[in-house]
């Protein structure tokens, strides 16, 4: 008899472990898997709210962050918060140039 309430107890801790994790492992983030046109977009909607990449940048991380932020307030000033205005994996002014 002990040993059967040994197995259920172990078994009972097993699966109060277990199930949290699995539900941590089944959740996803909904990212949209980058591409090169992806980044070119996602950089020249930077480069429009002035950060310059090609510069020497002694402060890096900070000036891509303040980039971030204007773009995030440019964003919400046109009503565009939260819209992937890069989705689609086609980049935002691609059909530029091509006639038909």
């Amino acid at each position: 008899m002990r040993r059967i309430l040994t197995v259920v107890r172990r078994v009972a801790c097993g699966l109060a472990i277990a199930i949290p994790i699995s539900s941590l492992a089944q959740t996803s983030t909904q990212q949209v898997p980058m591409t090169r046109a992806r980044a070119q977009c996602e950089l020249r909607e930077l480069e429009s709210v002035g950060y310059r990449p090609w510069e020497e940048d002694f402060y890096y991380p900070r000036n891509l962050e303040l980039a971030q932020a204007r773009l995030a307030a440019k964003k919400r000033a046109e009503g565009l918060e939260g819209v992937d205005t890069c989705g689609g994996g086609q980049a935002s002014g691609a059909s530029v140039g091509k006639t038909q």
